[in-house]
């Protein structure tokens, strides 16, 4: 299965994907077949292999393969880096990048709105129809 994955606050290059082709699974790609493909990218950057890249905000990762992928580290925050298969997302299949310190971080507005402790209506519901029905007292 092919990843979609998507970085929030950032556009970055796609600088090289790959599949490691023997592999069925993840279990099949060892520590040899990594250090391989790190060492053939150090070479590719020594080479100036990575010239020209169109910027994205998401990639398509391969089955049993990997993205190298190149952004600056300049916008500061919490910045989501996630699966676009939600399901995908709640198994865990994601990263949270912290860029910078909290003096780096806007002040909230004064004027900010806030949710406080919003709960939504457990009796009421909107139908296929979109028709409102309350069940409550």
């Amino acid at each position: 299965m092919y990843h979609p994955f998507h970085l929030h606050g950032y556009s970055f290059c796609v600088m090289y994907a790959d599949q490691f082709v023997n592999a069925r699974n993840k279990d099949d790609i060892t520590d040899e077949d990594v250090f391989k493909e790190i060492n053939a990218h150090v070479n590719r950057l020594k080479s100036g292999y990575y010239q020209n890249c169109a910027p994205k905000d998401t990639v398509i990762v391969p089955n049993t393969g990997f993205v190298i992928i190149r952004f600056k580290a300049n916008n500061p925050g919490w910045w989501f880096f996630h699966c676009h298969f939600i399901w995908h997302t709640v198994a865990g299949m994601n990263v949270v990048f912290h860029v910078g310190t909290n003096r780096d971080l806007p002040n909230v507005p004064s004027d900010f709105p806030q949710c406080y402790n919003w709960t939504p209506p457990v009796n009421d519901y909107y139908d296929n129809n979109n028709n409102y029905y309350y069940y409550g007292k």
